[in-house]
């Protein structure tokens, strides 16, 4: 991120000599529009990594996770003027860095506009996951298990559940996001869970007892 950083004027090595290190986000970026651009670095020393994993979860590849990452930051710090003080900084990188991956797939021509995955007698058929390997899988290697199975669910589906289940969006807003009608996200919310349900019990039978896979 250091190129980031860069491109957005901050140059300080310490984000200590920028901003106190247990300083709000709002405070933050206050520091920031009040012309102390160093103070960005803290922010991105915050959130460069859960920005990434939500990227790589939607993107699915290691590379374009980091350019989208990256993006977002610029984005985010080009924005800043319209970050209302008080509401939550997380949340608001996470949509800009959720709109730059949409827009990557958009442009891989990997989202369809319409229903997305073939359906058979009005259920989404799932996809046969490559072999392998059958490990018997703690509570502690659960949540790669999870992260394994979404990542084989095709993106109508995946990227909905990402949003909703694991960065906490509203329907409405995944809506606007998807360019899907709520009822359409709601569906596949529902759906991608019991898929991602039957995937894991497929693969990892030895889960099923969990009760985390009451999805």
């Amino acid at each position: 991120m250091e190129h980031v950083l860069r491109l957005c004027g901050s140059t300080v090595a310490n984000p200590g000599r920028a901003t106190v290190a247990d300083a709000s986000d709002s405070g933050v970026v206050k520091r920031i529009l009040g012309g102390d651009r160093d103070a960005f670095r803290l922010l991105v020393d915050r959130y460069e990594r859960p920005v990434f994993t939500l990227c790589l979860r939607m993107v699915k590849n290691r590379h374009d996770s980091e350019d989208c990452a990256q993006t977002a930051f610029i984005k985010a710090y080009s924005a800043l003027a319209t970050f209302r003080s008080g509401s939550s900084f997380k949340s608001w990188i996470y949509r800009i860095a959720s709109n730059v991956c949409i827009d990557m797939l958009r442009k891989r021509a990997r989202i369809p506009t319409g229903v997305a995955t073939r359906e058979v007698d009005g259920q989404p058929e799932v996809a046969e996951p490559g072999p392998s390997p059958r490990v018997r899988a703690s509570r502690s290697e659960l949540r790669e298990t999870l992260e394994t199975a979404l990542q084989s669910l095709d993106d109508a589906y995946r990227l909905p559940l990402v949003l909703f289940h694991l960065e906490g969006l509203e329907i409405s807003e995944i809506s606007a996001m998807l360019k899907l009608r709520l009822g359409t996200v709601k569906t596949r919310v529902r759906r991608g869970r019991l898929m991602l349900r039957e995937i894991i019990l497929r693969d990892w039978p030895e889960l099923a007892s969990m009760e985390m896979l009451s999805l």
